[in-house]
Order: structure tokens, then C-alpha cells, then sequence
């Protein structure tokens, strides 16, 4: 019996100590839980601060950016009002995602970011109607969320739980979160007074178009047909982005193991793209002659007058790309590609989509020549040739602009300035 007695008693005392280490182990879990819990409303009240601070601070700017005449110190603030909206942004995504799921908030500064940013790009000044328009509606956009957020961060260290998010079962939802979420509605209803935007890019261009009479499906087959040299029995064509003006036929069909491919605008009928895959084995045909041809299919399917932009062969095949000219001036960014077959001459690709998708409409006139833009290059830059050219802004807007090419330190590059205000468009490194 005293032996069983000891038996039991040490049974007891193994489950004594297994319970009690589990319980050790249970409040050691709940204790890191709360730790972490703690850790992270920490954060996020830091966050929040540093928001609120950042957002008083852009509104500061706004204030002293309308204030001032001088150009210099305008640009400063400027600077500064882009900093901190950078800055406000990064705050904002250290909170959680959940409690402003929308983050008009975040949208918002960004805008304002682009808007100031633009403006710098452009030289713009103070004395600027638009701009100060500009300024005066988002100080006084910003007046309304910087006062609710200031509200939010005086009564914050009395809140408990107060980036509750109420996604768990029973839990309600944070004071913190309730106050931002009401902040990032409020900054929403902001779309209805909207910063000035430029006008829609190519509206006038599109309209154009799409007063030209439609084509049919069968029209679409016979014009690509005509291309091909063949009867085009059988093909189909299927109408895409259909009642916008940039509504297209796709047509294809085979013909003698031949596929052929191609796109049709619906307004005007013209051939967008063009695709024959039989092979070509052998160069029979002149590579100067193929240039002179691609140049008078090209008029002849009503895309010109043209400036052929490159040129080379590949796999019996000359292949040969053309900008639009408009009054003389090539269009950077439409490019027009049209490949011939040296084994007879004829056209086997061929792609002017950028040319319907991106219409040139009205083009301002430059403000300033060649000769003054090249005075803004940095005299580290070898420029080799220069000439005027029309291009889309950032608002995708057609402007007059000189694109120099040139080099520096051995590399090769494209500088492309704006003939309105001289700022820069794009730069491509070329090698």
C-alpha cells in the first residue's frame, strides 16, 4: 500500500506541475499577446501624430506660398509642401489598412504633391491667376481635415482602444478609427470642388473622327482583303470597343497556308495594323526602293505626309518606322511602322495604332525657338542635332517642343524641352 500510495501521490504531483506549467505558459503568451498589442497601438498613435503634425505643417506652406511675391522663396515652399505631403503620405500607410480602406486621405496628397510638383516644373509663379486660384481652394480644402484631425489628437492619450477596427466579433470600433474614417469621407466629398484640370487630351481630335462615316464588317473584310490581293471569301470581323470613337474591326482570315491579320477603324475605315505570316526566303528586292515604296502605300492608304524615322533588314524583310508630320513637324510618340517582303515588294506588317488611339488636335504655337531652347542644355552635353517636334506633355496634351540629341560622357541621349515654357518633356537614353 505504500508503495502504491507513493505511486499515486508522485502521479499527482507530475500533473501539478504539468498544469502549472502550462498556466505559466498560457500567461506568458497572453503577456507577449499584450505586449505586442501595446507595442502596435504605440506605433500607430506615433503615426497618427506625425500625420497631424505633417498636414498643419503642408497647410503652413499653403498659407506662405500665397503670401509671397518672390519667385525664389515661392519654389520654396513649393519644396516644402511637396516634403510634407510625401511625408503625411508615409504616416498615413503606417496605419492599418482597414481603417481607411478608400484612403481618400492618402489620394488627396498625392494630387496636391503633383499639382505643386507641376507647377515647379513649369516655372510657374505667384502671381500666376490659376495657380493662386489653385492655392486659395486647397487651403481651404485643408483647413477642414487638419481642424478634424487636430480634434482627434488632443483627446487621443484618453482613448482606450482607440484603433479598434470593430472587425472582430463584439469589439467596437476605436475612437482613432472612427474619427479618421469620418476625415477620409469628408476629403472624399472634396471631388465635388476639384483642383483645375487641363482639358481632355485629343477630345476635339476624337470628335473629328468619329464624324466620319462607319464602316461595315464587310467593309472592314474587303479593305483588308484589298491589301492582301486576295478575295477575302470566308473571313470574319469583330467590332471592338464598340459606340466609342476609337471602335475597331479585327479581321481575320487564311488564304493558301497564309494567315492574315489585321485592325480596322470603324469611323473612316482606316487600317490600324496588318499582319501576313507567310514566309519570306529570299531578298530579291532593292532596300531603297522598298523605302521609296513603304513611303507610297502608305499615302495611299491616307496616312501622310510622313518622315521616315529608321530603317533596317531583318530575315529577307525591310522593315521601316515613319512619324506624322503636322505643318512639317514629325510627332514623337506615333510611331508608324510598315515592314515589305524583298522577295516581291509587298507589305507583310504594317501598325499606325498610336496614330488613331492619340489624334493630334490643336497644337499651340512654340513660344520659344530651337536656338533659345539649346541655351538651357547643360554644357556637359554635346548636342549633334536638333529639331522641332510635337510631343505630349504630362497631361498628354500636344505641344511644340525640340528634341536634342547628343552625348555625354560617351552615352547618347534625346533631350526633348517644351516650346511653350522650356521645361523638360522626357529625356531617353538612346546608349
Amino acid at each position: 500500500m505504500l508503495h502504491r500510495a507513493t505511486w499515486v501521490a508522485a502521479g499527482v504531483l507530475a500533473v501539478v506541475a504539468v498544469g502549472t506549467t502550462v498556466g505559466y505558459w498560457g500567461y506568458d503568451q497572453k503577456q507577449q499577446k499584450d505586449a505586442f498589442a501595446r507595442a502596435a497601438q504605440t506605433q500607430y498613435e506615433s503615426s497618427f501624430h506625425h500625420l497631424v503634425n505633417d498636414v498643419r505643417d503642408m497647410r503652413t506652406e499653403l498659407a506662405k506660398s500665397m503670401l509671397t511675391q518672390d519667385h525664389a522663396s515661392f519654389d520654396t515652399h513649393l519644396s516644402d509642401i511637396s516634403r510634407l505631403c510625401y511625408a503625411a503620405e508615409a504616416s498615413l500607410g503606417r496605419l492599418p489598412s482597414d481603417i481607411t480602406p478608400s484612403s481618400n486621405l492618402q489620394a488627396y496628397l498625392h494630387r496636391v504633391d503633383s499639382q505643386v510638383q507641376g507647377w515647379m516644373k513649369h516655372d510657374k509663379t505667384p502671381g500666376d491667376k490659376d495657380v493662386r486660384q489653385s492655392l486659395n481652394t486647397l487651403y481651404a480644402q485643408s483647413g477642414t481635415f487638419v481642424s478634424q484631425l487636430g480634434q482627434i489628437q488632443s483627446q487621443l492619450g484618453n482613448q482606450v482602444d482607440a484603433w479598434a477596427t470593430g472587425a472582430k466579433s463584439g469589439q467596437t470600433v476605436g475612437f482613432a478609427t472612427d474619427g479618421l474614417r469620418r476625415v477620409d469621407r469628408q476629403v472624399a466629398s472634396f471631388a465635388d470642388n476639384p483642383l483645375p484640370q487641363a482639358p481632355k487630351p485629343t477630345a476635339g481630335a476624337n470628335q473629328t473622327l468619329q464624324k466620319q462615316p462607319k464602316i461595315t464588317a464587310n467593309q472592314a473584310i474587303k479593305s483588308v482583303a484589298k491589301v492582301a490581293g486576295v478575295s477575302g471569301t470566308g473571313w470574319q470581323a469583330k467590332l471592338y470597343r464598340g459606340g466609342s470613337p476609337t471602335a475597331y474591326f479585327n479581321v481575320k482570315g487564311n488564304v493558301q497556308n497564309r494567315h492574315i491579320s489585321a485592325e480596322v477603324s470603324q469611323y473612316g475605315g482606316h487600317l490600324l495594323t496588318y499582319y501576313d505570316d507567310r514566309p519570306v526566303k529570299s531578298s530579291k528586292y532593292d532596300f531603297a526602293t522598298a523605302a521609296s515604296d513603304a513611303t507610297k502605300w502608305l499615302k495611299a492608304e491616307g496616312y501622310g505626309p510622313v518622315q521616315r524615322t529608321n530603317a533596317m533588314q531583318y530575315d529577307h524583310a525591310a522593315m521601316f518606322t515613319f512619324a506624322p508630320l503636322v505643318n512639317g513637324i514629325p510627332v514623337i510618340g506615333q510611331p508608324i511602322s510598315v515592314h515589305i517582303a524583298l522577295d516581291n515588294g509587298h507589305v507583310v506588317g504594317f501598325n499606325a495604332a498610336q496614330v488613331y488611339a492619340n489624334p493630334v488636335g490643336k497644337v499651340p504655337a512654340a513660344k520659344l525657338t530651337v536656338t533659345q531652347l539649346r541655351k538651357r542644355l547643360s554644357p556637359d552635353f554635346e548636342v549633334k542635332m536638333a529639331k522641332q517636334v510635337i510631343v505630349q506633355d504630362e497631361n498628354r496634351n500636344y505641344i511644340p517642343a525640340a528634341a536634342f540629341y547628343g552625348t555625354m560622357k560617351q552615352e547618347t541621349y534625346c533631350i526633348v524641352l517644351s516650346a511653350i515654357d522650356g521645361a523638360e518633356v522626357k529625356i531617353d537614353h538612346l546608349t
